[in-house]
């Protein structure tokens, strides 16, 4: 199958944080998503100081993805709705606290991040990157409007396209 060649806009995306069963949809954003691939570090031993004529090549340390995106704030940690906020903030809510982390052998809690591009309008299928085993953390702006800019880190070294 070959490329498309339909442009992508912000508004074909579509961001969804889950815990495997409970899934909250990102609403209200600036569409902005941001998501960087470093891999894994590279090694290339030198040959005293210098490259060799085919150099040797290697793999290194699995490197996390950092992902970000911004939302204009609606609300804050609450007892009675799942918030934003409480996602980035280890579930201060009490309705998130219903919610369990994607990492069992861990104490941080973790997200599934799903970044979505909508592909019907031009009878294509769905396509995304899903995001395993991420930190979610935010920072808050005060202004017109308000906003929460969201910081996200995920272990893995490349994320599951589909």
């Amino acid at each position: 199958m070959a490329e498309s060649n339909a442009v992508r806009t912000k508004q074909d995306a579509i961001i969804t944080i889950t815990d495997g069963t409970t899934t909250y949809t990102v609403a209200k954003e600036a569409g902005d998503f941001t998501a960087s691939f470093p891999g894994y570090n590279l090694t290339a031993p030198l040959d005293r100081g210098r490259f060799t004529t085919s150099p040797t090549i290697r793999r290194g340390d699995d490197q996390a993805i950092s992902i970000g995106f911004s939302v204009y704030l609606r609300d804050l940690p609450n007892s009675t709705n799942l918030t934003l906020s409480d996602l980035c903030m280890e579930l201060s809510g009490t309705v998130a606290a219903g919610m369990t982390t994607t990492t069992t052998d861990s104490d941080v809690r973790t997200w599934t991040v799903t970044y979505t591009i909508d592909g019907t309008w031009n009878g294509e299928a769905d396509h995304g990157y899903t995001f395993s085993n991420t930190v979610l953390r935010a920072s808050m702006t005060e202004g017109d409007p308000s906003s929460l800019s969201v910081t996200g880190v995920c272990h893995q070294p490349f994320p599951t396209a589909f």
